[in-house]
């Protein structure tokens, strides 16, 4: 009949759609393993291009492109959509950990003169840091959205960390009260400084906002019941942070005493049992 004529023909359509559908998803994903390879090459022979920067920020856009069109129109039950959206993950996730190198390599002889300064100039270092930052971001406002809101963030917290690893480097060590509240307080204007920027450009990454602040208040408490219970919320507001972060930590309060550090050592191993981490913070630092 007419009608059993016409469903065989949807049929056919419907089938002929779902196998070059197949074909072009598994083309798609043997071009962007190509296309990977090809990227990889380009990322590491051509550090010197002029517009390397551009170029990187480009190719990365092109990974939305690619991502969108397999979402839409790739079903979810092809095996090639994984794999499709796996090679496009590692194209992205290499371009940020170049364009964040790029800034940081800026960064790190800027971040080491806390130190080397014991903290004296934090609020001149911190202003440089800001500013330095700001001009690679300025390159970032090109980036798709998705991608410009991801690589804000790690910003964020990689500016954080750094400021954290300074903090860790047993390079200042300090016997009194009023000392340790005064590098207390520029600790307090470097992070408001620090969440204000990146705020301004974007970040949504509140959860790092509190872990400066909350090391500053440990500096600047003087009780140890108080000291005790800042620490018991900073290892529930950052349970990946362990008992060497602290330990060196602690060394700027020359004050306490070896009972009083062991004492507030293990109210961190009691608080931080087997909470997980939403985001890494200290998990990513490395104590000496």
């Amino acid at each position: 009949s007419i009608y059993s004529g016409q469903e065989r023909a949807k049929d056919i359509s419907a089938a002929v759609g779902e196998e070059l559908s197949h074909r072009l998803s598994k083309e798609l994903s043997a071009f962007l393993k190509s296309y990977k390879d090809a990227f990889e090459d380009f990322k590491e022979r051509s550090k010197k291009h002029r517009y390397y920067k551009p170029i990187l920020i480009a190719n990365i856009n092109n990974c939305w492109n690619f991502r969108d069109y397999t979402e839409k129109n790739v079903a979810e039950k092809e095996d090639n959509k994984a794999s499709i959206l796996s090679t496009l993950g590692d194209i992205e996730n290499s371009v940020f950990d170049v364009l964040l190198q790029l800034l940081f390599d800026q960064l790190k002889p800027i971040y080491k003169k806390f130190t080397e300064n014991k903290w004296d100039s934090s609020n001149e270092i911190m202003s440089k840091i800001i500013e330095t930052t700001s001009k690679h971001i300025s390159d970032f406002r090109t980036l798709k959205d998705p991608f410009y809101q991801a690589i804000i963030q790690k910003i964020h917290a990689r500016l954080v960390k750094e400021y954290i690893v300074r903090l860790l480097k047993k390079k200042v060590s300090l016997k009194t009260a009023a000392q340790q509240q005064n590098l207390a307080q520029q600790i307090s204007r470097n992070a408001a400084d620090l969440e204000a920027f990146c705020t301004s450009n974007g970040s949504q990454a509140t959860w790092l906002n509190s872990a400066l602040p909350k090391l500053a208040e440990i500096i600047r408490l003087q009780d140890l019941g108080a000291i005790q219970m800042e620490v018991a919320a900073l290892a529930s507001a950052y349970p990946d942070i362990r008992r060497r972060h602290l330990e060196a930590f602690l060394h700027i309060k020359a004050n306490l005493s070896r009972s009083e550090l062991r004492s507030i050592l293990g109210y961190l191993t009691n608080s931080t049992a087997s909470t997980l981490p939403r985001a890494p913070l200290f998990s990513n630092i490395n104590v000496s």
